[in-house]
């Protein structure tokens, strides 16, 4: 009697590791970001290139703006901050690693606010600040960001990044929707919960790497200010 021969053993296919939330999240934001952002940016510098606007080099762009009317201080929003931690950041990078460059500062409401510089018909903003206590004076220069998406916002990164590990694909896109809807300058909040909140100003002249300064009262710190047009920009 023949033998029958040993069959192959079979085993199950391994099984691949699911996706976290904030892993879907983050992909639905870069995705949905890079068509809505890249259609505005085409736009915007279709405008601009009418206007004489398209430069190279952040230096370049100073030196041949025209001169503009730079307003007051406009306050749009306060931003509670409880971990005793402010980062400043591209919203689209808000939880990102490495992060974004953040500072130790006193807890408590912060007011936001922006400046805003006209050219003829075309308003930009040309400086965002989140202040603890007036008056204040600018002190040095703490870091620069990053931008890439022509906004920056200011927040608690403690409570953002909890509130980003719980947002499902739908509260992304929500996110993405929001920040796209502000012109200017604005507030976007993460989920249900009231204090994530990110108040967000367009980034003046759009993407690029913008200086962080400190604002100072009796020596100590209570906020900060990004410069997106204006001499400590260019500074060596």
């Amino acid at each position: 009697m023949a033998k029958k021969k040993p069959q192959p053993r079979k085993t199950a296919p391994a099984k691949s590791k699911g996706k976290t939330r904030a892993d879907n999240t983050k992909a639905t934001r870069k995705k949905t970001t890079n068509a809505k952002r890249k259609s505005r940016a085409v736009s915007r510098g279709n405008a601009d290139a009418k206007k004489g606007f398209v430069i190279t080099t952040q230096r370049e762009l100073h030196q041949r703006l025209p001169k503009g009317h730079e307003s007051d201080w406009i306050e749009f929003a306060t931003l509670r901050i409880v971990s005793g931690k402010l980062r400043v950041s591209d919203p689209m990078f808000f939880c990102d690693h490495p992060p974004s460059p953040t500072f130790d500062v006193e807890r408590g409401m912060y007011r936001v606010m922006v400046k805003r510089i006209a050219y003829h018909d075309n308003p930009r903003i040309s400086r965002l600040r989140a202040i603890l206590e007036e008056p204040s004076s600018l002190g040095l220069q703490l870091a620069d960001v990053g931008v890439d998406f022509a906004q920056v916002g200011v927040f608690d990164p403690v409570v953002l990044e909890e509130a980003g590990e719980n947002m499902d694909i739908a509260a992304g896109e929500k996110m993405v929707a929001d920040l796209g809807a502000i012109d200017e300058f604005g507030i976007v909040q993460l989920g249900g919960n009231d204090i994530a909140t990110m108040p967000v100003a367009v980034s003046g002249m759009g993407d690029g790497r913008y200086p962080i300064l400190e604002l100072l009262l009796d020596q100590k710190r209570v906020g900060v200010e990004v410069v997106f047009i204006g001499p400590e920009v260019v500074a060596d």
